[in-house]
């Protein structure tokens, strides 16, 4: 991880089930006015607890700090002093001029989790540009709660649009969005997310720069890790490890080892993705046979991130951009989504696999596949906690494969075209 640990973490005290104790997770903003700690989920630190900061300089993400105990801020900012952080403005921060921008739609797709989408709603109120679309697509509900809570916000997001797709799948949701947003950008957030105020400007100057990138992902670093579900969670995850900004193709594959394009931390989530609506919209959309509420789980971004890199399209990674991920808090919650995100990836490559030109890709895949399960293996003879969540990602491999032909067969579908 991109970081820095500025005092050894103090010892573990005894409590949790893996003998992790709550780690307080914030912001720290820098500018030539002083430096000012946040809370990002509103939780308030306990005396003697440590702290992981994200380090904003001038609005942009820098460095992770460590520490064993809460600092202040006028402790933070000496640290800071000596890792020579330019107090400068980020060249994503503003549009640059000549520029034209493209219009873009927030789009926000849930099912029956007002509680999540009600805290991301009121962070997208503070910081969303009163000419912003933004698009709630309220997937196959069984409730009128999230068509309620949208007519809550309308005062303070003028431009929110409730719309409702009955068949259940974030895919199907997804392409939904993308039928109906006006804007030619389509910014996707998950909805236990907390998005930092201007967000989406990084990820739309990136795509409004060059025609060729198709799709933008951002950072999505943890809200909270205040149990030991949510900091295994973190451990699994590769979504706020990299704050150096990237544009990946196809054409550079070779330089960028065997694993690409299939390491999809590398890539970035769907958490935070901007496509370019046409662009997808003329690949076929998102795969409805993969992504969170069908049999495979997941694996719909990633399976798009390859589609638009083999078609010739790039990718880039802004780390300016930062969502922060609200991570389950239980330990069977956990394991529901390890299990799902293993499920999800072998579903992906299956999807992969069926497409064109498989030979080519055959090799790679078998790589990625070797790779997780090594990397897995290797995590979970750290912490003995862990091992209770290697199962279920093992058996989410398994499962991914037969889960997405099942589907297809299922729905008599077709794979987009390729």
């Amino acid at each position: 991880m991109t970081g820095v640990t500025v005092e050894t973490r103090a010892p573990i005290r005894n409590g949790s089930e893996d003998g992790s104790r709550p780690v307080w997770v914030g912001a720290a903003y820098i500018s030539s006015e002083g430096t000012v700690l946040k809370s990002v989920t509103g939780i308030e630190p306990c005396e003697g607890q440590s702290a992981k900061l994200l380090v904003f300089v001038e609005g942009r993400a820098r460095r992770w700090l460590e520490y064993a105990r809460l600092p202040s801020s006028e402790l933070v900012g000496r640290h800071l002093s000596t890792l020579h952080l330019e107090m400068e403005v980020s060249a994503g921060a503003h549009p640059p001029p000549g520029v034209a921008m493209s219009e873009s739609t927030i789009a926000i797709c849930t099912r029956e989790r007002p509680e999540h989408l009600r805290r991301c709603l009121e962070r997208l109120a503070a910081g969303v540009a009163p000419d912003e679309e933004v698009l709630i697509i309220d997937n196959a509900p069984a409730t009128d709660r999230t068509e309620r809570l949208v007519a809550e916000f309308r005062s303070l997001l003028p431009n929110i649009r409730h719309v409702v797709e009955t068949r259940p799948g974030l895919s199907r949701a997804r392409n939904t969005a993308l039928d109906e947003a006006c804007g030619e950008i389509v910014i996707f957030i998950d909805d236990d997310t907390i998005p930092e105020p201007g967000w989406t400007l990084p990820l739309r100057i990136a795509m409004s720069l060059d025609p060729k990138i198709a799709i933008a992902t951002g950072l999505v670093p943890p809200a909270e890790l205040e149990t030991a579900g949510q900091q295994l969670f973190e451990s699994r995850l590769h979504w706020s490890e990299d704050l150096s900004p990237q544009v990946y193709n196809y054409v550079q594959r070779g330089s960028l080892g065997p694993l690409f394009p299939f390491a999809a931390g590398r890539l970035g989530t769907g958490a935070n993705m901007a496509v370019r609506k046409k662009t997808i919209l003329e690949m076929g959309g998102f795969d409805e046979n993969l992504g969170a509420g069908t049999w495979s789980r997941g694996g719909e971004d990633l399976e798009m991130f390859v589609r638009a890199l083999r078609r010739g399209w790039s990718l880039a990674y802004i780390p300016e951009s930062v969502v922060w991920h609200v991570h389950p808090r239980r330990f069977e919650d956990v394991r529901k989504h390890i299990f799902g995100y293993g499920s999800g990836v072998t579903a992906y490559l299956t999807a992969v696999l069926a497409q064109p030109r498989r030979r080519e890709l055959a090799a790679s895949v078998g790589h990625g596949v070797r790779y997780a399960i090594s990397q897995r293996r290797s995590s979970a003879s750290v912490h003995s906690a862990e091992k209770a969540f290697l199962a279920p990602e093992v058996l989410g491999f398994a499962w991914g494969p037969i889960a997405y032909l099942t589907s297809r067969w299922r729905t008599s579908s077709v794979a987009p075209e390729r």
